[in-house]
């Protein structure tokens, strides 16, 4: 393999268990990570919340512009089983999923979005400065494939998140505000 196979402006594939690189290109260079966001947002999320825990959807969270961002659907005062959310969130890529988890387990977006940067900084990402849950374009939410890299290793280390990669489509159950979708 070498870099003329690889047709994006940056990749690295890291060894899982050591966290050896095996290869890279411009593996340091600042790219925004867009929804590869959501792998942060979820490893907090099942790190520092119960799945159990319910989730009330804010105004906030439930008044993103779908022609701008994906989105599970949720509405403001659905009640949603932190499980639920993560799943739902990592399959659809919704942002308004993100916002939840964020504003539960912080109070706010900002603050968990403070908690992100910390975790990065703390698992050895020294090029990744996060501006939101979710990863909408924002010129200072930033980070390399190898920042990403390290991150997605820590996820991998967790059964709930191993298994949540693995999912291609989920049906999120009845809540009380929606049927199931």
């Amino acid at each position: 393999l070498t870099a003329r196979h690889i047709r994006g402006e940056a990749a690295i594939v890291m060894e899982a268990d050591t966290g050896e690189v095996l290869f890279e290109k411009n593996a340091d260079e600042y790219r925004p990570p867009a929804s590869t966001t959501k792998i942060i947002t979820a490893l907090l999320a099942l790190t520092m919340a119960d799945p159990n825990d319910v989730v009330t959807v804010s105004e906030y969270a439930a008044s993103l512009d779908p022609e701008q961002h994906s989105l599970i659907g949720l509405k403001a005062g659905e009640q949603v089983p932190m499980g639920v959310l993560v799943q739902a969130m990592m399959v659809a890529s919704g942002n308004d999923g993100a916002i939840a988890v964020a504003e539960h387990i912080s109070g706010s977006e900002p603050a968990f979005v403070a908690l992100m940067n910390e975790a990065a900084a703390r698992y050895g990402c020294t090029r990744t400065h996060f501006n939101n849950s979710h990863g909408f374009h924002d010129d200072y939410h930033l980070t390399t494939a190898r920042d990403l890299a390290i991150i997605a290793r820590e996820a991998m280390k967790l059964d709930s998140f191993r298994e949540i990669a693995l999912v291609t489509s989920y049906t999120m159950p009845e809540t009380n505000l929606s049927k199931p979708r």
